[in-house]
């Protein structure tokens, strides 16, 4: 396993009520380096998944294979987790370098149920504003319609102006509120010299 993952953690979701979920989810960094089969991948989330009890069904692997089969040019999966706190255990996909041009028709291939006209037109404003993204979503005996979207900028404040755009973006776009932004906080916090 050690040859397929560079990093592993752990995530632990708090429920509605907010309470600490006991199981966690288990993500990993996969290395980019090595040759990532999707064999040596399902041979790495079976693993997890039989360690902890709760296997994931075939039909998940099945989504998952075509998840890996769909990426073209160099998208790639960058990070996979088992969700095991999820009532039924769901593999978290983190894909890099899927652009808006490639963005649309790869979900539409892979099954997405989600707006695609909505993500891409998210994707192509936040695009503006960072260096890349990474698209993540859960697959299970279906894909699961919540996606994210996660933006990367190289550089921190105050030597990168596109931060508090980009969180202006997001309040505009009703992403966050203004009290949830904490553009201000973020900022400072970046801002202060050690």
């Amino acid at each position: 396993m050690n040859k397929t993952i560079d990093d592993i953690w752990l995530e632990f979701d708090i429920d509605k009520q907010k309470q600490l979920q006991v199981e966690p989810c288990i993500i990993a960094a996969l290395n980019q380096d090595s040759l990532l089969t999707f064999d040596r991948v399902k041979d790495y989330l079976m693993d997890l998944s039989g360690r902890s009890n709760r296997a994931l069904s075939t039909k998940t692997i099945q989504n998952l294979a075509l998840c890996h089969s769909s990426l073209v040019e160099d998208a790639k999966i960058t990070y996979l987790g088992i969700m095991l706190s999820r009532t039924t255990p769901t593999v978290r996909v983190n894909i890099k370098g899927l652009t808006t041009r490639l963005l649309e028709n790869y979900l539409n291939v892979i099954g997405w149920p989600g707006q695609i006209d909505v993500l891409i037109n998210l994707v192509d404003d936040v695009s503006r504003f960072t260096d890349y993204h990474v698209i993540t979503f859960d697959i299970g005996d279906t894909i699961l319609p919540r996606i994210g979207v996660e933006c990367f900028l190289n550089r921190q404040p105050p030597k990168e102006s596109r931060w508090s755009q980009l969180l202006d973006l997001m309040v505009d776009k009703g992403i966050c509120t203004t009290q949830k932004k904490g553009c201000s906080s973020f900022m400072a916090w970046t801002n202060k010299k050690n």
